[in-house]
């Protein structure tokens, strides 16, 4: 009998200055693992993703995020204070049709994330 059961999934995002990347990412209240010279293990919570060392501007500028939190107010209001110090646009917290509340923001590789909470129904 086979055991499919998954543990876990880790997506890997570019970057394309990797001790910047590294240090956005620790400015937003992440934890970094360092991995060796060219790879880190990122983390906030439940959320984990590697940071490779390596960059691809197609790529990343395609790559989306999504990071479900209890309190996007708080994440935005957070995000507004370290986001402009990496010069990259920061939306506003806006209702989608989907039933959830987000805002976007970029990181320094141009990879998009979008902060989201649900929406009561």
């Amino acid at each position: 009998m086979s055991n499919l059961k998954t543990v876990e999934l880790r997506p890997f995002l570019p970057s394309k200055d990797f001790k910047r990347s590294k240090q956005f990412y620790e400015d937003l209240g992440f934890d970094i693992e360092p991995l060796g010279d060219d790879l880190a293990g990122i983390t906030h919570g439940a959320a984990k993703f590697f940071l490779s060392d390596s960059y691809n501007k197609e790529f990343a500028e395609g790559l989306q995020m999504h990071l479900l939190v209890e309190d996007v107010d708080s994440w935005w209001a957070h995000a507004f204070k370290v986001i402009p110090n990496y010069g990259g646009p920061l939306d506003a917290v806006t209702t989608q049709p989907w039933g959830m509340r987000d805002f976007a923001f970029q990181d320094p590789a141009g990879v998009c994330w979008r902060v989201a909470e649900e929406v009561a129904s």
